[in-house]
């Protein structure tokens, strides 16, 4: 499939990105270890997490960005190395490969009686079922910002009702299924598990520019 070439570049990502003004936001950074997998070596990376309610940036190892479009439904991986982006229509599919991007079916929680102290929060157990896969949520509702990361997050379980794809990208697009802020995710993955932890959380001002694709970065 061709590429669909953007026409402006910076993108402007919602209304308060008309202006120089940052906008109100959250910022959370989460440790990811893969292990034990059979036959591969025990990694760690470190993703960082910008959120506003109008669009987000995930940044995954040194090299890997997503920026999401939550008023245009749009998502760009950007590779920084090479100074490259890929673009996907998160309501009809991508514009690059081989189709739509599967359907993500709704997620079920069954809450456990299980309670732990983990990163410094109190946290309740609870088992998602999401794409034929189960993983283990440790919640709270304790952590600074937790009435905004609500917001957001019920803004993109909105969202997903016309693009159902949110829900594959992040935890955040199961706020309205999950009891609050999964400090620890684990997740099965051929034969050990991807762990998921909370580092630090924090309400800040995010600048526009976080959002926005640069200009010297050519689509793939």
């Amino acid at each position: 499939m061709s590429h669909l070439r953007l026409k402006l570049l910076p993108l402007v990502l919602g209304l308060c990105f008309l202006s120089t003004n940052a906008c109100a936001g959250l910022y959370w950074e989460t440790e990811i270890v893969s292990a034990p997998i059979p036959n591969q070596p025990a990694r760690s990376t470190v993703q960082r997490n910008y959120y506003t309610k109008n669009a987000s940036r995930v940044e995954i190892g040194a090299d890997t960005v997503i920026i999401t479009d939550y008023v245009r439904l749009v998502m760009f991986q950007l590779n920084t190395a090479n100074k490259t982006y890929i673009e996907v229509n998160l309501a009809s599919g991508p514009s690059t490969g081989g189709g739509e991007m599967e359907r993500a079916e709704a997620p079920t929680v069954k809450p456990a009686n299980e309670v732990r102290t983990i990163a410094g929060y109190k946290c309740r157990k609870e088992k998602v079922t999401f794409m034929k896969a189960q993983s283990e949520y440790w919640v709270t509702k304790d952590i600074k910002g937790y009435a905004e990361f609500s917001d957001i997050g019920a803004n993109l379980a909105d969202l997903s009702k016309k693009a159902p794809n949110l829900r594959q990208m992040s935890f955040v697009g199961m706020i309205d299924v999950l009891d609050g802020f999964p400090v620890r995710e684990v997740t099965p993955l051929l034969g050990g598990n991807i762990t998921s932890t909370l580092r630090k959380i924090e309400q800040k001002k995010l600048a526009p520019e976080l959002f926005q694709v640069p200009q010297n970065y050519k689509l793939r």
